[in-house]
């Protein structure tokens, strides 16, 4: 349930915050297709608005101390490419 609220939160904020890295309009698009698909099964495995709130906030938080390390693009790239692997 966990894991699967943490892909659909990774997937938003690369969606949002990383489209020029991501592929653009299309990757934004299944990056969304992705999301609603991990959040549909989260809450199948009985995540609910508090566990999936959390996991969107705890993704922000890695991404921005990323960010802050190195850059933006580097904590994009880093991002996608833990999204692809996780997939």
């Amino acid at each position: 349930m966990e894991a699967a609220a943490r892909k659909a939160a990774g997937a938003e904020l690369v969606a949002k915050q990383c489209a020029g890295y991501a592929g653009g309009y299309e990757g934004v698009k299944r990056l969304r297709e992705d999301a609603n698909k991990n959040i549909t099964l989260a809450r199948n495995l009985g995540a609910t608005d508090a566990v999936l709130q959390k996991a969107r906030a705890d993704t922000q938080s890695a991404f921005s101390t990323a960010a802050a390390f190195s850059s933006p693009q580097e904590a994009c790239n880093a991002m996608i490419g833990s999204l692809a692997w996780a997939t």
